[in-house]
């Protein structure tokens, strides 16, 4: 039985990247437990005080130790103001929280109260097949994590959760390798379920302005509004999002497009080259996303805007003079499910091309491609009328090793004995600098 006053402590967690500095003059009061065992107090007017980081904290309460065991009852509080929680590389977040604990017996456990992110981002990098083949090239790298909650103290993993966890502006930034998103978002939930098991409920709305770049087809799209409604499942929202992107190409003389409340226009250059705006949808339960496709013109319906995204032209001109007779095919033998993949892919993180023995690009989809794909095709009209394909893809697995494929194919006006010809080859290239 006794008072301990504090003086200046710190304490330091290797799963965080700061200490916390407890100021002096706290009190600590240690006294008989009715029941046995003792009880520590924090009161009022001893309350612990300190920093963590530039944040400020301040812990009071009391609790009930039957020895060296697990609290058997409960009764803290922590209020906290700009602390800043961090991953390094993952997750940063300023927070203001007023959170108590309560227990009664070692099985009925709660943690309740407010959490609101001032600041914040999330940063998560998708690409696997670097990482994969960074252990064969560079050796491997460790990545520490620091343990969660549930393992450092197993008597809160059941504990029940009842937590509102709000903000205005967490950045959500994420990489794949055929795209990236940076986009913020305003959070509105409730955090629920228990510590091992936590749901997540209510919504978050992706702001205006955020990004989703598309690194394959070169095509950026800003986010017109978005919204994330969750329902217990953190992993399993239902996404509502648009966004737009505008994209050149030459059109059909005699269309019409509508632009804001004016009147539909009709050009005649036929060499006039429009600027449409695509409007994308992404609707569902994620990962399983439907995507749609919209304009402002009367001229492009939904796969015209895949040919347009993925090869800026329109399946007329594809099938015009200007690319010859294999221009529709050069591309996929599914434009749609293409085109679905690729502008799913910053989100799911599900992406592979692959040129297939029919000069066409297979719309499988696995992963992880992007910045370090380059994919081109080249159709040559002949003299005789024919036509030659060309397409490929170059793979950049390490920084010395890449991954190429390439088919070529000769319609048959100019093949020899009126048989169409295709030629499929692919191979690993290993670069010895000179240096």
């Amino acid at each position: 039985k006794g008072t301990i006053t504090t003086g200046p402590i710190d304490l330091a967690a290797r799963s965080l990247s700061d200490a916390f500095h407890v100021q002096p003059f706290g009190k600590v009061l240690l006294k008989p437990a009715p029941g046995g065992g003792i009880q520590v107090e924090v009161p009022l007017d001893g309350t612990l005080r300190g920093t963590f980081g530039d944040g400020l904290f301040a812990v009071r309460g009391r609790a009930v130790f039957p020895g060296l065991a697990p609290p058997t009852s409960a009764e803290v509080h922590l209020n906290g103001t700009g602390l800043r929680i961090a991953v390094p590389g993952q997750f940063y977040a300023v927070v203001d929280s007023n959170v108590s604990l309560a227990a009664v017996g070692a099985q009925e456990v709660s943690i309740s109260g407010e959490v609101h992110i001032t600041d914040g981002s999330y940063y998560r990098n998708f690409d696997v097949l670097r990482k994969a083949f960074r252990g064969v090239a560079y050796g491997r790298v460790a990545e520490r994590e620091g343990p969660s909650l549930a393992k450092v103290a197993p008597w809160l993993a059941n504990a029940t959760l009842d937590l509102a966890l709000t903000g205005t502006h967490l950045g959500l930034r994420s990489r794949v390798p055929v795209g990236s998103t940076d986009l913020e978002l305003g959070l509105d939930l409730a955090v629920r379920g228990t510590v091992a098991s936590p749901e997540l409920w209510n919504r978050v709305e992706v702001l205006p302005g955020g990004k989703v770049v598309y690194e394959v087809v070169h095509r950026e799209f800003e986010v017109v509004r978005g919204t994330l409604d969750f329902r217990g499942d953190p992993t399993r929202p239902l996404l509502d999002l648009t966004a737009r992107t505008r994209v050149r190409f030459r059109g059909n003389p005699a269309a019409q497009t509508i632009s804001g409340g004016h009147a539909p226009e009709t050009r005649s250059d036929p060499f006039e080259e429009d600027t449409v705006l695509v409007t994308l949808k992404l609707t569902g339960e994620y990962p399983n996303l439907d995507v749609s496709l919209s304009s402002n013109t009367s001229e492009l319906d939904p796969t015209d805007l895949q040919y347009l995204l993925l090869t800026g032209m329109t399946r007329r001109e594809a099938a015009s003079g200007q690319t010859g007779a294999f221009s529709i095919p050069v591309l996929t033998d599914d434009m749609t499910g293409l085109a679905k993949q690729i502008l799913l892919a910053p989100f799911v993180d599900v992406v592979r091309l692959g040129v297939s023995l029919t000069g066409a690009v297979n719309a499988e989809v696995a992963a992880h491609l992007g910045s370090r794909l380059k994919f081109e095709t080249e159709v040559l009209r002949e003299q005789g009328g024919g036509s030659r394909l060309a397409a490929g893809f170059q793979l950049k697995l390490t920084e010395r090793l890449y991954l190429d494929g390439r088919v070529r194919a000769v319609d048959p006006s100019v093949a020899r004995q009126n048989e169409q010809t295709r030629l499929f080859e692919s191979k690993l290239r290993y670069r010895i600098p000179l240096d």
